[in-house]
């Protein structure tokens, strides 16, 4: 679990989950400072990793716009392995009409994901 405040969010998983805390050193953030994160445990076994944002100071829009650009390629991507898939099962003269409809939505679903990369 990614977080602004670790000490908040170990708090309020300690009283949501009882969860305990191992801190343990991540390495040094942008600016040189000792980053650490938490192994949350309940009843001896890991259950999640609680660490600061990987961002520097003022970076956080830059940061979300990247994870939320990531989450929906890859959700483009698995629509286009669908479609695909749906072709791949269409016999072209069969049905024709359902084979130029899947083709029609790839074409779509590229614009779209261009649309999203920029390019």
């Amino acid at each position: 679990l990614f977080t602004a405040d670790t000490e908040k969010a170990g708090e309020f998983y300690r009283a949501l989950f009882g969860w305990e805390y191992n801190e343990l050193p991540v390495g040094h953030d942008a600016e040189g400072t000792e980053s650490f994160y938490a192994m949350a445990t309940k009843n001896g076994v890991d259950v999640a990793a609680i660490a600061p944002l990987p961002i520097r100071e003022g970076h956080a829009a830059e940061y979300c716009q990247g994870v939320t650009t990531s989450l929906i390629e890859r959700d483009l991507l698995r629509r286009k392995t669908e479609l695909l898939g749906g072709l791949q099962r269409t016999d072209s003269t069969a049905e024709p009409e359902r084979y130029r409809s899947l083709q029609r939505e790839l074409v779509e679903l590229e614009a779209e994901r261009r649309r999203v990369r920029g390019d």
